[in-house]
């Protein structure tokens, strides 16, 4: 390339060098002015007054969202002036819930970091997580705040131990305790008695010596009472402790025998008893509860079980005003079992509110109970609202609408004696079977005159909607047969 060349190649590198310059000026221009447009956008969430925008946030953490550790964090993400708000707001950071499965050593850093920027308020603690020795010391610092703690087996099995192993209050905040531990362990558990405001406690003993474990709680001035995994002696034991009680919940094991001649206990404030697992029903022949109003069952398919609830609702002279329990087709087994379920309803006539779980109840169990309620005279005269829930099975739409509407013809009928049924609601569930079976949903059903008969029915359903009956069905699938299905939840929405 010869001189003339290279000096026209220069010029040209000069030219698009220029051009690029004055590309680079021109965006440079379009930037600032962009700037400044920015510079006079006024944001909303900037418009807030600091003390509203710090109340909202106190709001949205108050919220109970199942494993929602992370919540301070996601508010700090939003925006700068968030970010600053998030901090400088400490009860923000006074609940703290471990993810599962977490490695304990983020645990232990997160936990750390909630503790010092709740400042001094009272701190509500769930970790379910494997033990490391930082999270005991932090723990033990703030033992004087706690409010409500829960802790799991590896954790609470060694709060005796380490850093824990002085902690003996006082504990002025603490209202809640639960604690899921190793009684198979050789050192008790810390000294909980100086807690004045200690009046919920959830327990979970495991291990081989689950019938001798000791815990140093002021039982006394308990409201509130979780128990799993004891037996009905030690529950009754446990009882005799706990005179305060006005809810009982006990998910027993099976274990020692109460002896024949063991004395009732009577519990002159409790007014809810939780009943969970089979073996838990020996307990009610050895209660008086004279202030009872909601009870809480398992299935009733065994005799006994029905007639320990009857015994103890004369025994205790009480107002049973909320049932619970679940039915499932080993409850409706023949008309002799619908009978005895019936019986039970005739006993307890102040039910107000009644909620029952038919997983696995079959179409025609589910026709055996809607037939009970449409019974002349009605059972359960005084009830309000009925829930059945954890459907997870077709049903025909015939005897549900015959049901409610037989109530509502008693009602009318004997406006002194039957209370009108207000609300009912329906809820279906699907559940995967563990075994496979995959059982006809059809079965037993006429489904030609499930057809004819919908229309009709459904007017029916209708004119007791717009009457007043308040009608909730819902389902997280779709029927789309002659059943109850997706457009019949629609319309009556």
């Amino acid at each position: 390339m010869n001189a003339a060349q290279l000096r026209a190649t220069r010029a040209r590198i000069d030219a698009t060098i220029a051009s690029l310059e004055a590309q680079l000026a021109q965006l440079q221009a379009d930037r600032q002015s962009v700037n400044e447009q920015l510079a006079a956008v006024v944001y909303p969430i900037k418009t807030i007054p600091r003390e509203l925008t710090s109340e909202i946030f106190l709001w949205y953490g108050c919220e109970e969202v199942s494993e929602q550790a992370g919540s301070p964090f996601v508010l700090a993400s939003v925006c700068s002036l968030w970010r600053e708000e998030a901090l400088r707001t400490p009860g923000l950071w006074n609940h703290f819930r471990s993810m599962r499965n977490t490695n304990p050593e983020r645990v232990a850093d997160r936990l750390e970091t909630y503790i010092s920027r709740s400042g001094a308020l009272p701190l509500d603690i769930y970790i379910y997580d494997l033990g490391h020795e930082k999270i005991f010391r932090l723990l033990a610092d703030c033992s004087a705040r706690w409010r409500c703690l829960a802790v799991a087996v590896d954790i609470a099995s060694r709060l005796s131990s380490g850093s824990m192993a002085d902690v003996r209050g006082p504990f002025p905040h603490l209202k809640y305790l639960a604690l899921t531990f190793d009684a198979d362990t050789p050192n008790p558990l810390p000294n909980l008695l100086d807690a004045p405001n200690l009046v919920h406690v959830d327990v979970m003993p495991l291990g081989e010596s689950k019938d001798s474990w000791c815990l140093y709680i002021p039982w006394g001035q308990l409201t509130t009472l979780d128990v799993c995994m004891i037996d009905v002696l030690q529950c009754l034991e446990l009882i005799n402790l706990t005179p305060r009680l006005e809810q009982l919940r006990l998910f027993s094991d099976d274990g020692r025998d109460v002896p024949t001649n063991y004395p009732s206990r009577v519990l002159p404030h409790l007014h809810t008893l939780h009943i969970g697992y089979s073996s838990s029903h020996e307990l009610l022949p050895h209660l008086i509860l004279p202030k009872l109003r909601e009870l809480e069952s398992v299935d009733l398919w065994i005799a006994s079980w029905r007639s320990y609830i009857q015994e103890l609702i004369v025994r205790s002279v009480c107002i049973l005003e909320k049932l619970e329990f679940f039915l499932t087709d080993r409850t409706f087994t023949d008309l002799e079992d619908v009978h005895a379920v019936t019986q039970l309803f005739r006993a307890i006539p102040t039910v107000e509110h009644l909620t029952i779980k038919c997983p696995r109840l079959s179409t025609s169990g589910f026709t055996r109970l809607f037939n009970t309620f449409a019974e002349d005279p009605p059972v359960l005269p005084a009830l309000e609202s009925l829930e059945v829930k954890c459907c997870d099975t077709r049903m025909e739409l015939t005897p549900l609408v015959q049901m409610l509407t037989s109530r509502r013809q008693a009602q009318k009928e004997e406006p002194q004696h039957v209370v009108d049924l207000a609300s009912f609601k329906l809820r279906f569930t699907q559940v995967e079977d563990p075994f496979g079976d995959d059982e006809e949903p059809y079965d037993g059903v006429d489904m030609f005159q499930q057809s004819t008969e919908m229309e009709g029915e459904l007017q029916l359903l209708r004119k007791l909607h717009n009457e007043g009956l308040k009608i909730e069905i819902d389902s997280d699938f779709i029927w789309f047969d002659q059943f109850i299905d997706a457009k019949i939840i629609a319309e009556l929405r």
